[in-house]
């Protein structure tokens, strides 16, 4: 079983559609996650997404599990901007480039039919 030593959980921000502008491409992956609603202490906002960085040594299902209890779910990217972000949380935070979990697919333990994005991307 693949074990990786870290997992990025996301959850979704509450926010109303004049609180996010969707149709600006702004590359500025720092500018971005400080507009609308604030995520929860210590999660970084992107757009109206809220990412968790846990440097956490566990498999897939239990890192799964551990966002779950935070109302999240491990992270899934939608842009080449958001993996960029996710990369510099990863980065501030361990001054490496450590493999890390997000997203995942058939790999819940008893959920052979799950069919999530599964990526194990270093930071």
């Amino acid at each position: 079983m693949l074990t990786v030593s870290l997992l990025v959980c996301a959850m979704m921000a509450l926010a109303t559609a004049d609180d996010v502008d969707v149709a600006s491409n702004n590359t500025d992956v720092t500018s971005s996650y400080e507009e609308g609603p604030a995520c929860p202490a210590s999660w970084h906002k992107y757009n109206d997404r809220c990412f968790l960085y846990v440097p956490r040594t566990v498999d897939w299902s239990d890192a799964e599990k551990n966002c779950q209890s935070s109302k999240g779910n491990l992270a899934s990217v939608h842009s080449i901007e958001e993996y960029q972000f996710i990369q510099m949380i990863i980065t501030q935070q361990t001054h490496a480039n450590p493999m890390t979990w997000i997203g995942g697919t058939a790999c819940q333990k008893g959920n052979p039919t799950m069919q999530v994005a599964t990526r194990v991307v270093s930071g």
